[in-house]
């Protein structure tokens, strides 16, 4: 009996083992906010970004951050100009929109690391609002986990984000609770104008 209560708590201890590691993952989830008024009237802008966390099944450092890109100049952000990687916002992130989440295997973790530290070198990090803006950089993190991007043709990361989600049934967690708290304020006039004809001027 007492030989085999040892071994019954050897199996238990080494199959919790398992469970543990099995529980270890790291899970990429895409967020989108329209134009919106934070805390103190500070306005901000559409955006599209991504939130990182777990821990890779191999061991290592858990992680629990955010990267989304953006220009270091909005008012030459039609032109190529330098553009920065940076987390989200705290004062709005509580208010944008988790779309959907990927768990990430430990090599396309790997990859999707070195990709974003690329967006951060000079060659990587050239802005366009036109043509290399937050929805471009979360597209090229959503092909790393095996998704194929929805249009990036668009200055809204929520549609982005809707059509994301068509294009890859069945490879992707949607998320439907966990809804922005504020509505989305309206644009300026003038941002309207230039969001309704979309970077293409159509």
């Amino acid at each position: 009996m007492k030989r085999l209560s040892l071994f019954l708590l050897l199996f238990i201890l080494v199959t919790g083992g398992w469970a543990s590691t099995a529980a270890a993952q790291v899970t990429v989830t895409f967020y989108s906010h329209g134009w919106g008024i934070g805390p103190g009237g500070v306005t901000y802008f559409p955006h599209a970004f991504i939130k990182v966390a777990g821990t890779p099944l191999a061991g290592g450092e858990a992680v629990d951050r955010t990267f989304g890109f953006t220009a270091t100049d909005l008012t030459t952000a039609m032109t190529n100009r330098p553009g920065i990687v940076k987390p989200a916002d705290p004062r709005y992130i509580d208010d944008s929109t988790p779309h959907f989440s990927v768990v990430a295997t430990d090599e396309q973790y790997a990859v999707l690391l070195e990709k974003i530290r690329w967006w951060m070198t000079p060659e990587g990090s050239v802005y366009n609002l036109k043509t290399r803006n937050c929805i471009h950089f979360v597209a090229e993190m959503a092909e790393i986990l095996g998704l194929k991007p929805g249009n990036t043709r668009t200055w809204k990361p929520v549609v982005f984000m809707t059509d994301t989600e068509k294009k890859n049934p069945g490879k992707l967690t949607i998320i439907t609770a966990g809804a922005k708290a504020r509505p989305e304020t309206a644009p300026p006039p003038e941002a309207a104008a230039l969001q309704e004809k979309g970077p293409d001027g159509n």
